[in-house]
């Protein structure tokens, strides 16, 4: 994130750096993947055994990141393609947290189930589906639509988790 080293504290601090540093997210994943180890085992779709292996193995301490970070590049245009290929469906929650602001949350899941629905069959893509679709266009413009399927612009929840995750104990 912060790369300056005689400034980085301007902008950050010792905390945030780690909570977005690498091993960090690596640890997340792990978690996640022996979260779902420990799930599948508690239903029979893998063996108790391998959800303790698996659990006792995901510890980032263990993987050695420096090979990943001399040969990881970023493909800006492949990401583009990438989001593309859904014609606008993957910014679909970005639409529904400002629209749920404007209708509220069982009405905005039904206005995006039919566009979405729309976009899929026709083929066309998420923005023309959201443009003819009065109950979208009665609260956004073409242009603040456009704004909100810009994935560049989009991101989440993510200051609300990094406060929860920053919050003094």
């Amino acid at each position: 994130m912060i790369a300056a080293q005689i400034f980085q504290d301007w902008f950050s601090t010792r905390e945030m750096r780690e909570i977005f540093s690498d091993r960090n997210t690596v640890q997340q994943w792990l978690n996640a993947e022996a979260a779902l180890a420990q799930a599948q085992a508690a239903r029979g779709v893998i063996p108790p055994r391998a959800a303790e292996t698996i659990t006792q193995k995901a510890d980032a301490a263990l993987i050695a990141l420096e090979p990943l970070r001399e040969r990881y590049q970023v493909d800006d245009a492949g990401m583009r393609q990438n989001l593309e290929i859904t014609r606008g469906l993957v910014m679909a929650e970005a639409v529904m947290m400002s629209l749920a602001r404007k209708v509220g949350r069982n009405a905005v899941h039904e206005l995006l189930y039919a566009a979405s629905m729309g976009a899929f069959t026709t083929g066309g893509s998420f923005e023309e589906a959201l443009q003819q679709n009065p109950g979208v266009r009665d609260h956004f413009s073409a242009e603040e639509i456009s704004k909100l399927l810009d994935p560049a612009g989009y991101l989440g929840e993510i200051s609300d988790a990094v406060d929860r995750v920053a919050e003094p104990t």
